[in-house]
């Protein structure tokens, strides 16, 4: 990347998902993975960024040329969306609907930075959001 420039990144992990799945079943988990994905993809506006899915309910985002403030809108507008399907979870111990817990950090250009210590940085921030 050229100097100045932003690489958000933006880790979701879907709140007790594994309780979700044990719950009503791997093929509703299934579906809730493709809604999930859709609303990120409803999200994600520039054809540089990229979704991919990191482990069984972990997502992350890639956001090239954008700074924090503009990765924490997309994670909000992505949380209220989730939100607002109001997918049934009552194995939850958060809600009684599917929430998502979301980490953001940032490449700001001036500093050496590993993929695997950006991903650290995002995935401490997750692991915040799940305390706070």
């Amino acid at each position: 990347m050229r100097s100045g420039e932003h690489l958000s990144l933006v880790f979701i992990d879907i709140d007790c998902f594994k309780n979700y799945n044990d719950s009503y079943g791997h093929l509703k988990g299934d579906d809730v993975l493709v809604a999930v994905s859709t609303v990120f993809k409803q999200h994600m506006r520039r054809t540089s960024d990229m979704a991919t899915r990191y482990g069984g309910e972990e997502f992350i985002l890639l956001l090239p040329n954008t700074p924090t403030s503009g990765a924490q809108v997309v994670a909000n507008n992505i949380m209220k969306a989730v939100d607002a399907l109001n997918i049934e979870h009552n194995a939850s111990i958060v809600k009684p609907y599917l929430t998502l817990s979301i980490g953001v950090a940032t490449w700001a250009g001036e500093t050496d930075i590993t993929e695997t210590q950006l991903i650290a940085q995002a995935d401490r921030a997750v692991y915040q959001a799940k305390a706070d």
